[in-house]
């Protein structure tokens, strides 16, 4: 196949390396035919040089390829590990659900249902991180010295964000008495996609109330 010759003169020296008493000096030449067709370099050395000079070019080939096979390892690790920390949010952002008849009302301490007879039901917000992986969610309620304490049900929905239809329910609940705090957690939690939205919906007692809402990435 049509081809062309390209000479390439190359001098390399030690200035300061003695050999035998004597500054050393030395010049070799390297031929390159660069086929055209198939785009391949050939590498010509000179009869007395060719142990030498291939044996140094294939050591330096040799540490290109391991420094750029290393450096896209860590480069392709470092673009697609994700880190997620954990996310508290207080239960200011939770609404009342229209159909419970209770009173919540709302303080610096977060929400708390205020009705002497009737529970109330509140929804909250939860968004999950851009890790892949699971999540675990905790949910702080608490019980002030009003209450008669009881159980405390709660229910981690997950929304199709376009229709609005529930994909997975994940119910949960806890026993509280009076003037006392609780701890709720849901564990390996993950969206079943990428459009999913999540909602905490939690029935409180009377005299009952959450106070804070946690997301945090799960350590496999």
């Amino acid at each position: 196949m049509g081809g062309r010759l390209v000479t390439l003169s190359t001098k390399y020296s030690a200035r300061n390396a003695i050999t035998q008493g004597s500054l050393w000096r030395k010049e070799s030449t390297l031929i390159f035919n660069l086929d055209r067709v198939n785009r391949t370099c050939y590498v010509g050395i000179p009869h007395h040089d060719k142990g030498k000079v291939s044996m140094t070019t294939n050591r330096k080939n040799t540490f290109a390829l391991v420094l750029l096979a290393a450096t896209a390892a860590f480069s392709t690790a470092s673009i697609s590990t994700v880190y997620f920390d954990t996310v508290r949010t207080s239960s200011l952002v939770c609404q009342q659900d229209s159909s419970s008849s209770g009173s919540l009302n709302y303080s610096s301490t977060g929400i708390v249902n205020d009705s002497k007879n009737k529970n109330a039901t509140a929804n909250c917000p939860v968004s999950l991180g851009p890790a892949e992986g699971t999540y675990q969610i905790n949910t702080v309620a608490f019980a002030n010295a009003k209450s008669s304490g009881g159980d405390i049900d709660c229910a981690l929905i997950e929304l199709e964000s376009f229709s609005g239809s529930i994909v997975r329910i994940y119910p949960n609940s806890a026993s509280i008495s009076e003037n006392s705090t609780v701890l709720l957690t849901w564990r390996d939690i993950e969206a079943s996609a990428a459009e999913s939205v999540f909602t905490l919906s939690c029935g409180l007692l009377p005299n009952t109330g959450l106070i804070s809402i946690s997301v945090s990435e799960e350590v496999q």
